[in-house]
């Protein structure tokens, strides 16, 4: 059996994981904790906000946030959604997000201020940020709240569309000097 027969796609290994693990500790962020149930369900609920957001397969979406548990919340819904992550460096600064933005051809950035800039939120693209606080459209509950509007039958429906052919991050690298390349 092939590795890819059982682990189709990463929101599959999520689902996989809160099966055979229930609630074993999957995450932990600081002095919060998930179980790989509460991991399934916290992806359930950006899958559906994800859609809600209008993002439909092959959509390329930026992800500008520091390590944290809502990042991971954030890849899996883009992901499960059937969105195609593109990874943005907190360090960059407008100017190469923005390059990074428009090459990827992105319909949607997730960002998070970072060591007090949040250039993502400057950018006035459709932005979600993952706090509660920037410049963006909308605050990472308001993002998760318009999900309430799309079904958890929406959501798996969506995960279950999900083969391993499908794209998942477009990576974009530099030298020092020069625009990123993918």
């Amino acid at each position: 059996m092939r590795y890819d027969d059982e682990f189709l796609s990463i929101p599959h290994v999520i689902r996989l994981a809160a099966e055979r693990f229930g609630d074993a500790t999957a995450l932990i962020d600081g002095d919060r904790r998930w179980t790989f149930r509460e991991l399934e369900e916290r992806m359930v609920d950006a899958v559906r906000a994800t859609i809600a957001l209008g993002i439909e397969p092959g959509h390329r979406v930026g992800l500008c946030a520091p390590n944290s548990a809502e990042w991971i919340f954030a890849a899996l819904g883009i992901h499960g959604a059937g969105g195609v992550m593109v990874p943005l460096n907190t360090r960059f600064k407008a100017q190469e997000i923005s390059y990074i933005l428009r090459k990827s051809q992105a319909a949607a950035v997730f960002a998070s201020p970072f060591l007090g800039n949040d250039y993502a939120g400057e950018l006035r693209k459709t932005v979600s940020v993952l706090g509660q606080q920037g410049t963006a459209d909308r605050s990472w509950n308001d993002f998760l709240g318009a999900g309430e509007g799309v079904s958890a039958s929406a959501a798996h429906e969506a995960i279950d569309r999900l083969t391993p052919d499908d794209v998942s991050d477009v990576m974009f690298t530099s030298g020092t000097t020069g625009h990123p390349t993918h």
